[in-house]
C-alpha cells in the first residue's frame, strides 16, 4: 500500500497538482508490480486514512501528506545522496528537502545532502533542529569546520583597503557556494551560542588581517583601521571578489537579530561583545 501511495504522490508531483482523477489513479496503480501480486492492494490504498475520494477525485487529506510521501518515494528510488539531491534541486521540489533529510539516519549521507543542496534557509533549518537530530549535529560540525578553516585562512591573510568602498584580501581566497551558505546559516543562528568560540576566533583574526593590511595600504587609510573594520563587518565596503566570512556572518546575524533579540536579552549581551574590538570608539 505504501508503494501505491508513493505512486500517487509522484503523479501529483509530476503534474504539479493536488489531486488525480479517480479512474487514472486506479488504472495506473493496478499496473504496479505490487498490485499484480496482491489484487486488493489498490482498494486498501483507497481506504487509507491519508487519502480522500470525493467527486471522482483522489487527493491526500493534507498537502503535507503529499510532500512527505513524495519525499519518501524519492528516498526509496534514489541510490545515492547525489542522485537524491539532483531530484530535490528541481524548482517545484524546493520544500521536499525538509522531509527527505530526516528520513536518513546516516551522518555521512546527511552531510552529502547538505553539501549537494547549498541552500541558506535549508542549513538554517538544520541548525535549528528542524530537520532532525542527525542533521542538527552534522550541520553544527560543518559550521565549526568552515569557521576553523576560515580562521586559518585569515591568520595568513591581509585585508588591504584601497578606498572607502573597496578592499581586497591578499592572498585571495574565495569561498565556495556551500561555504557561503554555511557562513550565512551560522550567522542567522549565532544567538544560540553553540559556535561562540570559533566565531570569536574568526573575528579576532579578521581584525588582525585588517591591521596587517593597513601597513601596506594607502597612507590616508592607516589611521582609520577601526572604522574600516566596522564598516566592512556592517557590509559598508565591498571586497574585490567575495565578501569576507566575517562579513557574511555579521550580516546574517544582523538580519536575524531583529526577530529574536527582544526575546533573548541574555544572549544579546554575549553577542554584543563580539563587535567591541572592532568599534571605532573602542579600537582606536
Amino acid at each position: 500500500m505504501r508503494q501505491v501511495l508513493h505512486h500517487w504522490a509522484l503523479l501529483m508531483d509530476q503534474d504539479l497538482t493536488g489531486w488525480l482523477p479517480l479512474g487514472q489513479a486506479q488504472r495506473s496503480a493496478a499496473q504496479l508490480p505490487v498490485a499484480s501480486a496482491a489484487a486488493e492492494v489498490v482498494d486498501q490504498a483507497l481506504g487509507s486514512p491519508l487519502v480522500r475520494v470525493q467527486g471522482q477525485r483522489l487527493q491526500f487529506r493534507h498537502e503535507w501528506y503529499t510532500q512527505f510521501l513524495t519525499a519518501d518515494a524519492l528516498v526509496w528510488r534514489c541510490t545515492t545522496a547525489q542522485e537524491l539531491a539532483g531530484e530535490l534541486r528541481q524548482p517545484h521540489r524546493r520544500d521536499l528537502a525538509a522531509w527527505a533529510v530526516p528520513l536518513h539516519s546516516d551522518p555521512g549521507t546527511v552531510r552529502d545532502l547538505l553539501r549537494e543542496l547549498p541552500d541558506e534557509e535549508f542549513l538554517i533549518g538544520a541548525l535549528y533542529g528542524r530537520l532532525g537530530p542527525v542533521a542538527d549535529q552534522v550541520a553544527l560540525a560543518e559550521g565549526r569546520r568552515c569557521l576553523e578553516e576560515a580562521v586559518t585562512v585569515m591568520a595568513a591573510s591581509q585585508v588591504v583597503c584601497e578606498s572607502d568602498f573597496m578592499y581586497m584580501v591578499v592572498p585571495d581566497k574565495s569561498s565556495s557556494r556551500y561555504e557561503q551558505a554555511v557562513f550565512h546559516a551560522v550567522g542567522a543562528t549565532a544567538s544560540d551560542g553553540r559556535l561562540l568560540e570559533p566565531l570569536a576566533q574568526l573575528m579576532r583574526q579578521t581584525d588582525e588581517a585588517f591591521r596587517r593590511g593597513a601597513n601596506h595600504g594607502a597612507a590616508g587609510y592607516r589611521h582609520a583601521v577601526p572604522a574600516l573594520i566596522a564598516a566592512a563587518l556592517a557590509d559598508g565596503v565591498r571586497e574585490s571578489s567575495e565578501r569576507l566570512p566575517a562579513c557574511r556572518i555579521t550580516h546574517a546575524a544582523r538580519l536575524a537579530w531583529s526577530r529574536r533579540s527582544r526575546h533573548q536579552p541574555a544572549t544579546a549581551a554575549k553577542l554584543s561583545q563580539w563587535g567591541r574590538p572592532w568599534r571605532p570608539e573602542t579600537s582606536a
